[in-house]
């Protein structure tokens, strides 16, 4: 698979499988973190997550523009390790106050935006070379699957560190018992009698329950201690990132800069009459115009109004410095980048809201079948029968291959039936580690759905970029339908008041797992297809400013995230599904009604 690919690329992919190992390592825990070692409600947690994820993305743009000025990506990239590495190492220290683990978190933010953007910067270049420019989009498919390897591993780690410290030191995990102590020790619990079974369940020596009060304090410590090592295995993570890129720098050349300075002269020329001053001044203007008349409606705060404003801005932005007959072309990407925040919006909410209901609402407890997808060894397992199948009934494969998937499928499952068998009937599971099945999904279906892809064209059916995203917008939307019906006998966060729903009233993991397939799909038929189409259809005087306008919208779609937690408590659970159901479909038909026109510029 390597052998016709440059030495760079081993280097890059494993230094962006051990940064992406450790970024979703902090990642699947943060939100239930900022809430157990700081008490924060959900609309204050959903807050700190959105601004953070606004951060990193928004940093993207700006650790872009640093390199394009220096011309040294490579180390760029160094120094964005560094950053996150530190960020990590402060949030992994047990007595940071909340504003230190903000300061923390814009360290990992700003290091993630000099290193992400910059990284694939690096790739590209080694494929520049005649010899291996044929295998550039092969590269990045190899890239972005150490990508989604890196992020499928991550939750199990996280919280198999923080479940062995809680074995450690006497207790079992669950979830729902930091919320409970932190209304007891503040004296906002009305009913005790939950929190004290809960205690007694999860202390392993029942000597040492002395008080609900002793327990609660010691249960918070441990628990957030048990984060506290996670952030320091992302820590760990990204110090081998940095190892694997030093020791085999040589691998990858510097990025010539001679081809830059070329567009950068070509660019100033093209555009030396233009008042950029002027220019500036209008974007600006519209800016803060937006941003205060959005104030002026009732339930928008300024946190909407500002990412709208930007969004404004920045197209009033393009259409001032395009030649006139290219604006019907901005016009339309505007009308994509919309429909992308939309998606980013929604799609986001698999490591908020989602988060919050795998924790409330979904049971704690899964059967020895359920169970293998819920530990890493097993999971894994299912993985290799899988790779194994496909290996031996695959049209293609030569003999040796179908041996090889044959060994593969039968010691693998038969790998998966003894773990199976020798199981409990009940096996706990954590609520973060649903956030492993988006990458698992990713890393399952992207080679099937290339495939059919492939197979269509063959067959002179072609699905434009357009189609796809349209596809994948109703496929998204779709999933929040399902989610919307299975919570219909749900009681709302408000009604219960603090108290844990029982078991017996919580639905199957099975239902969540199929809505994070949908919502896997969706991502692989929308994110690439829409930054491929805004590549290409991009007038040649913006084609850089669109590309970082697409990490924009991702910025501003990211912010907009917290609007799940903004309503999470305040409606029922089937209308805060339903309004991101809506906000999908409402996209889907918006690319619809100008189907033809994105069509006829792709």
């Amino acid at each position: 698979m390597l052998k016709n690919h440059p030495k760079g690329l081993v280097t890059l992919f494993f230094t962006n499988l051990a940064e992406r190992f450790g970024f979703y390592t902090m990642l699947a825990i943060l939100v239930l973190f900022l809430q157990a070692k700081f008490g924060l409600s959900e609309q204050q947690a959903g807050e700190y997550f959105s601004w953070f994820f606004f951060a990193v993305y928004g940093s993207l743009f700006f650790g872009g523009m640093i390199a394009d000025a220096t011309r040294k990506y490579k180390i760029i990239v160094f120094i964005g390790q560094v950053m996150m590495v530190a960020g990590y190492i402060l949030l992994a220290i047990p007595s940071l106050s909340l504003y230190g683990s903000i300061f923390a978190l814009l360290i990992v933010s700003l290091g993630s935006g000099l290193f992400k953007g910059n990284v694939q910067v690096v790739l590209g270049h080694l494929y520049n070379d005649e010899k291996y420019s044929n295998y550039r989009n092969a590269a990045f498919m190899i890239f972005y699957m150490g990508i989604n390897i890196g992020a499928f591993l991550a939750p199990f780690i996280a919280i198999n560190v923080r479940d062995w410290w809680l074995h450690v030191n006497g207790f079992l995990h669950d979830a729902s018992i930091p919320a409970l102590a932190h209304q007891f020790l503040n004296s906002s619990l009305h009913d005790n009698t939950q929190l004290l079974g809960l205690a007694k369940k999860v202390t392993l020596d029942s000597n040492n329950f002395t008080s609900l009060n002793n327990f609660c304090v010691q249960y918070l410590d441990v628990f957030n201690k048990g984060y506290k090592f996670s952030f320091a295995i992302a820590a760990l993570a990204m110090m081998v990132s940095i190892v694997v890129y030093r020791i085999f720098h040589q691998t990858v050349p510097e990025v010539s800069g001679e081809k830059a300075v070329a567009k950068q002269s070509n660019s100033r020329d093209s555009n030396k009459n233009d008042n950029s001053t002027q220019i500036l001044i209008v974007s600006l203007s519209i800016l803060i115009g937006v941003t205060i008349l959005s104030q002026l409606i009732s339930g928008v705060d300024y946190k909407f109004g500002l990412a709208l404003g930007l969004f404004v801005a920045f197209i009033a932005y393009l259409f001032q410095i395009v030649p006139y007959i290219e604006r019907p072309k901005i016009l339309q990407l505007s009308m994509l980048l919309l429909v992308i925040i939309i998606f980013w919006m929604t799609f986001n909410q698999t490591g908020l809201t989602f988060t919050f209901f795998a924790r409330d609402y979904v049971a704690k407890s899964v059967d020895p079948i359920s169970m293998l997808f819920f530990n890493l060894r097993t999971i894994l397992c299912v993985l290799l029968a899988l790779a194994g199948l496909i290996l031996l009934f695959q049209g293609s494969s030569t003999l040796r291959y179908r041996f090889i998937g044959g060994v593969l499928f039968t010691v693998f499952t038969a790998a998966c039936v003894y773990f199976s068998s020798s199981a409990e009937d009940y096996n706990p599971i954590s609520p973060e580690i649903f956030q492993a099945f988006n990458p698992f999904f990713i890393i399952l279906l992207t080679p099937i759905i290339i495939g059919l892809f492939t197979y269509l064209e063959k067959r002179r059916i072609k699905l434009t970029a357009t189609r796809k995203i349209i596809v994948g917008l109703i496929i998204g939307g779709l999933a929040y339908i399902v989610l919307m019906i299975i919570s219909i006998p749900l009681p709302s966060p408000n009604a219960m008041s603090g108290m844990i729903l029982p078991e017996s009233q919580r639905i199957a993991p099975a239902w969540l797992i199929f809505i994070y397939l949908l919502m896997a799909i969706a991502e692989i038929l929308i994110s690439p297809m829409g930054a491929s189409y805004v590549s290409k259809v991009s007038p040649k005087q913006t084609q850089g400013m669109m590309q970082g306008g697409w990490i924009f919208t991702a910025a501003i779609g990211s912010k907009l995230v917290f609007t799940g937690s903004l309503m999470w408590g305040q409606v029922a659970l089937q209308t805060l599904w339903m309004v991101f159901a809506i906000c999908l479909f409402a996209a889907a038909g918006l690319m619809i009604a100008n189907f033809k026109k994105l069509d006829k510029i792709e």
